[in-house]
């Protein structure tokens, strides 16, 4: 797990080691500097840009709709926000003010955990010189305390990319798509990402 220090005086919780280069190791410094950007510091990150978001086929569509996931749309405003926590990182998106957060942290086996509601997603990590590959490792669901593996047969496989976009490579440009078994498609979200203030 990370290590963090609490100082109640100044009430903030300084990250001894950031999340993704822990991670990583070494494969850390092959990354664009606007990727490292993202998750080098101890401060929030927030990004902002526009994505477009499309659902699969009938039955997928209304799976998408009753897990609550954004709606499709060709532009939608898109807020990120990154803020480091005592266990790694929470992550923030807005969708056109549709929200969806989730938390990252160090999995067995120096795995990627991202736990979104019971869902708990596993991942392995690819850095190159340009771009951040998430490969899906496993699924498990929080059921109380117990945590329960998924088959493969069965479980939704995540595939999520981050490269560097734009003149001066200063934009990160996101892909994400999620397949479910025998259905296929059921979202897939892309756009581009820059640091920044308010909305576009």
């Amino acid at each position: 797990m990370i290590a963090a220090r609490y100082d109640s005086s100044k009430e903030s919780t300084e990250v001894a080691s950031p999340l993704y280069p822990s991670l990583l190791g070494p494969a850390w410094a092959k990354l664009a500097l606007c990727i490292r950007q993202c998750h080098a510091h101890g401060d929030e990150v927030r990004l902002c840009g526009r994505f477009r978001i499309e659902h699969g086929r009938v039955v997928a569509r209304f799976l998408a709709r009753l897990l609550r996931l954004p709606p499709p749309a060709e532009s939608a405003e898109t807020v990120l926000s990154i803020i480091p926590s005592e266990s790694g990182e929470a992550w923030s998106r807005s969708f056109g003010g549709h929200r969806l957060i989730s938390c990252q942290s160090i999995g067995p086996g120096g795995l990627l955990c991202e736990r979104i509601g019971r869902l708990e997603l596993y991942f392995t990590l690819h850095a190159a010189t340009d771009s951040l590959a998430y490969e899906s490792a496993g699924v498990r669901i929080r059921i109380g305390s117990r945590s329960i593996h998924i088959p493969k047969c069965a479980r939704p496989v995540v595939s999520a990319r981050e490269e560097a976009s734009g003149p001066l490579s200063e934009q990160n440009h996101v892909s994400v798509e999620v397949r479910l078994p025998w259905l296929g498609r059921l979202i897939r979200y892309e756009g581009c990402l820059s640091r920044g203030g308010g909305a576009p």
